[in-house]
């Protein structure tokens, strides 16, 4: 399956000077693309929005996306209404479970995470990303920014094993972030906007290059992998 080319600029943004979303998309994407050789069988996609990320495991048995009524996107037919907490399976349902962006959106994470603990197979894998640095968005239903620590806590206490968490990006990339969006979020009379912008390009195209290494201590987002134990009371 191919993306559409809607969908393909929604993951692959090309790095153009009023793109304030290049570096944080960039970064999803590499993370999830780490998952693909990973991911078998039945796949969920929690919060799927447009499904952006759907033609990635074209190797999987089955993919089901679920969101809420209220989404901000524009919903794909097969997708499943939820009421964001309580996923609307049987329990042993699927191998894997995905999340982009959207856990800082869900008012009660602990009740979801239980919910998908649940409907994971023993054994069962699940990946997420969240931001750090980022704006208040798709307001009012904006309720957190967790840190390394906070994903570890907020998994191990819903049941998951084996976390790992990673930076997406480190203190070059953070600050070429926050300037970019700085140009998008502030107002300033339209010539300013169109000389600084492209200045600010230019800026964090060299800032963003100075250092590839991530830092747990500043980034813009985290990419975390977790596991339903393979003996869980939850099936006994």
């Amino acid at each position: 399956m191919q993306n559409d080319p809607a969908v393909d600029n929604f993951i692959r943004v090309p790095n153009i000077h009023w793109n304030s979303l290049y570096f944080q998309r960039k970064l999803i994407l590499e993370s999830v693309e780490t998952m693909i050789p990973l991911v078998k069988g039945d796949l969920l996609d929690i919060g799927c929005g447009t499904q952006p990320y759907r033609s990635l495991f074209n190797q999987v048995k089955s993919y089901t996306g679920i969101d809420i009524e209220r989404s901000c996107h524009s919903l794909p037919r097969d997708t499943k209404v939820y009421d964001g907490e309580n996923i609307p399976f049987p329990p042993n349902s699927f191998d894997w479970a995905m999340s982009t962006e959207v856990f800082e959106h869900i008012r009660r994470p602990d009740l979801l995470l239980q919910s998908l603990l649940q409907v994971l197979r023993p054994g069962g894998g699940f990946f997420l990303t969240v931001p750090f640095l980022a704006g208040v968005h798709e307001a009012p239903y904006d309720f957190r920014r967790w840190t390394n620590y906070g994903l570890i806590e907020e998994l191990s206490r819903a049941g998951f094993e084996k976390i790992e968490v990673y930076p997406l990006g480190n203190w070059h990339i953070s600050m070429a972030s926050f300037l970019r969006l700085y140009m998008a979020s502030c107002k300033m009379p339209w010539w300013t906007r169109f000389w600084l912008s492209r200045l600010v390009w230019i800026i964090t195209n060299l800032i963003s290059k100075l250092s590839t290494t991530s830092s747990k201590s500043m980034c813009i987002g985290w990419f975390a992998i977790a596991y339903k134990p393979k003996q869980s009371f939850l099936n006994s």
